[in-house]
């Protein structure tokens, strides 16, 4: 046997690309590169599913000022694009569901190092809330879990000056830090953002972050490429620009493109351009 990795994701992305891509007759690269920018979240659709909706009614009667909280969870559509409203309770609700379920067995470093890791996290998450048998989160006791997770988001909502429909951008941000800018003043010279960032980390999209510190961006794709290779050449796009230089115009000037799913051409072979003629008059 060969060791492979003990880092490994979940497959909510992979199912999210199938079921854009499978229906389609022909796939072709317009379709790709929409792919890449989908921001659907199956995760949370699916522990929607196995738990906000069996007790639904049973947090209602517990406690009825959480209501504006599920009323938005239970309409968002999973989409996490900047101005999506649902979105920051979701990932506030993972986060203190994990608490909750794991926290006293682990203990505090334990778990905070493992929370560090969002995608080992996931699938833990939802066993413990699918499992009929499960010793972490017992089916009689998942309505009380529920409650007691959405009453520490709705005090971390409150503590931030926040309500319930409190967009995704306005906590998801992306800022690129530069090695030579991890220090003021130097860094308002060398890092760029912050930017809302859409997607999140289980999303085509992807916008990795720190599960025991969520929030803040921390991971996601620098570059994207489509080529279709029935014609010579593709599309591309990177991020923040291609000079390396700070004072460069082309340091940061893909950022705009980037953020709005704009594309540059990557051509395989040279233009065709006009060939000069110069005249000349006695």
């Amino acid at each position: 046997p060969h060791h492979l990795s003990h880092l490994y994701e979940p497959d909510h992305r992979a199912r999210r690309l199938r079921e854009r891509l499978e229906p389609l007759e022909r796939v072709a690269a317009e379709d790709v590169a929409a792919a890449q920018l989908d921001v659907v979240n199956r995760s949370f659709l699916r522990w929607r599913a196995s738990l906000l909706v069996p007790h639904v009614d049973e947090v209602r009667r517990q406690r009825p000022h959480l209501a504006p909280l599920v009323d938005r969870l239970l309409t968002w559509d999973g989409r996490e694009h900047p101005a999506a409203r649902g979105a920051v309770l979701a990932h506030l609700l993972a986060h203190h569901l994990v608490r909750q379920i794991f926290g006293a067995r682990l203990g505090s470093e334990l778990l905070a190092g493992w929370m560090s890791q969002v995608n080992l996290v996931d699938t833990a998450l939802h066993r413990a809330l699918e499992d009929p048998h499960s010793a972490w989160a017992p089916p009689e006791a998942r309505a009380g879990l529920l409650a007691r997770a959405l009453d520490e988001v709705d005090r971390e909502l409150h503590a931030r000056g926040w309500t319930p429909d409190v967009t995704w951008g306005t906590w998801h941000t992306l800022t690129l830090v530069h090695p030579l800018g991890r220090e003021a003043p130097r860094s308002r010279f060398f890092d760029r953002g912050p930017w809302p960032a859409a997607g999140g980390p289980f999303t085509p999209c992807s916008g990795q972050y720190d599960l025991s510190r969520p929030g803040p961006q921390r991971v996601g794709p620098s570059y994207r490429h489509v080529v279709d290779l029935a014609e010579p050449g593709g599309r591309m796009i990177t991020m923040p620009g291609q000079s390396g230089h700070p004072a460069s115009a082309h340091y940061d000037d893909l950022v705009a493109p980037w953020q709005e799913g704009r594309w540059l051409p990557m051509r395989l072979v040279a233009p065709v351009r006009p060939a000069r003629r110069a005249e000349l008059t006695p």
